[in-house]
This record gives C-alpha cells, structure tokens and sequence, in this order.
C-alpha cells in the first residue's frame, strides 16, 4: 500500500490539473505514478474534494453479548476446549457461522488470566 499523500500535495497536483498540465506531467512533478493521479483527479471530479476517500470495511461486531456470554460461560467449565468445538456450539446454540479467528479475537477481549 502507499503512503498517504498529504492534503497540500492534493491541493497542488489539483492545482496543476485545473492549468491544463497532463496527467504525466503532474505525475513527473511529484514522483507520482501517473494511475494515482488519475485516481486524485477522479475523486476531485465527482465529489468536488481532494481529500482522501475513507479508508475500511465493515467493523460491525459479528459476536453479540450473549454470544461472548456463552462463550465465557463454556470456557469457563473448561478452559481447554479447541476453538473448533466452541465455532461448532456456537452455531447450534445461536445459528451464527463465525470463524476460528474471530472466537480467538474474542476470547482474547475477555482478559482471562489463568
């Protein structure tokens, strides 16, 4: 991934874009390839900003409070099931399909201390 490119350095490729330099020529100026600043241009044009679009995805828990519950409640009976088995109660308990890392992220939110 590359590092972002600051708002001034937005500013200005737009700057240049708007006197009529090309795409190339903006690219040459500022060590830039030229598909990124084309994709700058881009978002200039159909959202009238230089900013940088929002970076991510869906950081919706998939696990709900009365999952992690049931989770607590499993392990704490014992400590030592695989997480498999815990992916597999789950989805009898809840009808929730998740996967063995997302029960590894949560268990490793409950703190537990041994």
């Amino acid at each position: 991934m590359e590092a972002e490119i600051p708002e001034n350095i937005r500013s200005l490729i737009i700057s240049k874009y708007e006197n009529d330099f090309s795409n190339y020529e903006i690219a040459e100026l500022f060590h830039l390839k030229p598909c990124t600043i084309l994709k700058i241009i881009k978002n200039y044009k159909e959202s009238g900003s230089f900013l940088a679009k929002k970076r991510g995805g869906n950081h919706n828990k998939i696990l709900n409070e009365n999952h992690e519950d049931f989770l607590k409640f499993l392990l704490q009976e014992d400590a030592t099931r695989p997480l498999r088995y815990l992916q597999i109660c789950l989805f009898e308990e809840f009808s929730v399909m998740v996967s063995l890392k997302t029960i590894e992220r949560t268990i490793v939110g409950f703190h537990f201390s041994l």
